[in-house]
This record gives structure tokens, C-alpha cells and sequence, in this order.
């Protein structure tokens, strides 16, 4: 395996102005709630533009993440994966995404909404007091977003683009609703966990605790997702019917999308498997009863030896 690509190389003037550019949206985002206090309006202008900020911060860093790790790692980062041509720097930026900050923003939510977790379950949004939820999903839009970045569209294809696209119009949905926020941003947060062991799964391909891990992982959050989108749609009834249909239709594609994935890597398995145990069989006898042991594979080819019969007259007459 090879370096794959020199894009995501970042000097050092170049990464201070992306960290800067990083920190100041990021300081925009959480000053402009602030200031807009407890307003309980959906979509004001406050929580418009400290979306919008947050937006963009999320994007800048997760930018910057990827350059950091592809050029500060060393060579173990920029060597290819065992089944793409993506660095594993790209897998190392992935599990900060799935299994450190998505974590780390859930846990903050459950802490900020413990008091009220039935009402904000399934209960109106609230403007800015929900903005620490919509920062999660604005942080789902920002990492897929910096794969459409010129740097890192070298190893974009085509099926998760389709991914990402749907992911986006998924979140939308989700900013856009006037309720159910909390089971929603459940439902994202189960996603994106489970899509954490595809990414160790990716790295290390032939240990079977991670195949076994992104199997179960994915299907799990697979199941709560179909669970979320049929609540949704059925108990929601103050959000518009577009908006639900649109995001029943999100979720089907993209479990649709994952389980064909899971398929291909299960036959995959089983391909990989198929030579190992014919390679070790043994040839089976013609009988199987027959009371002599099956010949070894090995035995099977090899060349025996008879020697010459008697002749009349010779040393056996």
C-alpha cells in the first residue's frame, strides 16, 4: 500500500488560518445565542445566523482535522486501506466524529435536557435554548460536508455521495421541524455511533471482532433509525406531512443503502472463506464406509512407486 494522495497535505501558515478561521465561527455561533437568550422562536433571525456560523465552524474544523492527521501522522496514516484508496487518516477523522464528539454532544444534551427529556422527546423546539441539540446535527452536516472540499473529493464515489446528499436533506428535515427534536437527534446520534465501527471495520478488515462489531453496530442503529422514522411520521401530527414523508423517505434510502453494504462484506466473508476450507479438506474415499482413512490431499497427487513382477527364471522362480 502506497501514499495515496499529497491534497491533504497543509503547511503551517495555512493550518493557523484555518484554525483561526475555525475558532472565530465557532465564537460567532455560541455568542450569538447568548445573546439572543431564551428565545423560543424555531427560526429567528438569532438562531439563523448562529446556525449558519455554527455550520461553518463544524466544516472548517473538520477540514482542518483531516489536514492535521494526513500530514502530522507519519506515514501510517497516509498509506492506503486495505479496501479503498483512502488514506486512513480519513478513517482516523471518522472515529473522532463518531465515537469522541458526537458522544461527548449527546451526553451534553441528556445533561442539559434531563429535567425535560418527554417534552423535548416529542415536544415543540425551542429556538435558541435547543441550539446545543442543532449543533449536533449542524456537526453531522460539517464532517460530510469537508468530503465535497476540493482536497478530499479525490476519494468521494459516487454511493457516498448519494449518502451524504440524503444525510443532508435528513438534517434538514430535522432543523426544519417544529417538533419531536429529541427523538430525532436520538436517531442521528445511533446512526452516526454505529457508522463509528465501520470505520475501525475499514482499518483492520481480517480481525473478525470488528467485522462482528460493524455487523451488529449497523444493523442496530439501522433498526432504531426504521423505529424513529415510523414514530415520527405517526405521532408528529403538528409537523407538516412534507416534512415527514421526506424524512421516512431519508431513512429507508439510507438503510437501504447501509444493509446493501453489510450484504456485500457478508459475501464477501464468505468468498474469502470459501478457499481456506477447500484448500484444508480432505480427498473423501469413494465410500463412506468404506473402512480405509480418506487420503490426504497431499497423498492424492503424489506418484507411487510399483515394483517390476517376477519374471520365470529370475531370483523368485
Amino acid at each position: 500500500m502506497g501514499e495515496a494522495s499529497t491534497a491533504l497535505r497543509i503547511t503551517r501558515p495555512r493550518g493557523i488560518a484555518l484554525g483561526l478561521l475555525t475558532t472565530g465561527l465557532a465564537l460567532a455561533s455560541v455568542v450569538i445565542t447568548a445573546a439572543a437568550g431564551d428565545d423560543p422562536r424555531v427560526w429567528s433571525h438569532d438562531v439563523w445566523w448562529a446556525s449558519v456560523t455554527g455550520l461553518l465552524a463544524w466544516t472548517s474544523f473538520y477540514a482542518l482535522l483531516t489536514r492535521c492527521i494526513y500530514t502530522l501522522g507519519g506515514d501510517a496514516v497516509r498509506e492506503t486501506m486495505p479496501l479503498s484508496d483512502e488514506p486512513r487518516a480519513i478513517a482516523f477523522v471518522s472515529l473522532v466524529h463518531q465515537l469522541i464528539v458526537f458522544p461527548v454532544l449527546f451526553i451534553a444534551i441528556i445533561g442539559q435536557k434531563a429535567g425535560t427529556w418527554a417534552a423535548f422527546w416529542s415536544g415543540p423546539v425551542s429556538g435558541t435554548p435547543d441550539m446545543l441539540a442543532r449543533h449536533l446535527l449542524l456537526a453531522l452536516i460539517g464532517y460530510e460536508a469537508k468530503d465535497f472540499l476540493p482536497a478530499r473529493a479525490f476519494g468521494l464515489t459516487g454511493v457516498f455521495a448519494f449518502h451524504h446528499i440524503f444525510v443532508f436533506i435528513g438534517c434538514g428535515v430535522i432543523l426544519a421541524s417544529p417538533a419531536s427534536l429529541g427523538l430525532l437527534v436520538t436517531v442521528a446520534f445511533f446512526g452516526e455511533f454505529g457508522s463509528g465501527f465501520y470505520a475501525l471495520y475499514c482499518m483492520w478488515p481480517s480481525r473478525w471482532p470488528f467485522r462482528l462489531l460493524y455487523q451488529l453496530a449497523v444493523g442496530a442503529s439501522d433498526a432504531f433509525a426504521v423505529y424513529g422514522g415510523v414514530e415520527f411520521f405517526a405521532q408528529s401530527a403538528a409537523v407538516h406531512l412534507g416534512l415527514r414523508v421526506s424524512y421516512l423517505i431519508c431513512v429507508a434510502l439510507l438503510v437501504l443503502l447501509r444493509t446493501a453494504g453489510q450484504v456485500i462484506e457478508l459475501k464477501r466473508w464468505r468468498d474469502e472463506a470459501r478457499p481456506t476450507r477447500a484448500a484444508a479438506a480432505p480427498v473423501a474415499s469413494c465410500s463412506s464406509t468404506s473402512p480405509f482413512p480418506p487420503i490426504d490431499a497431499a497423498e492424492a497427487g503424489a506418484v507411487v512407486e510399483v515394483p517390476p513382477a517376477p519374471q520365470k527364471g529370475g531370483d523368485y522362480a
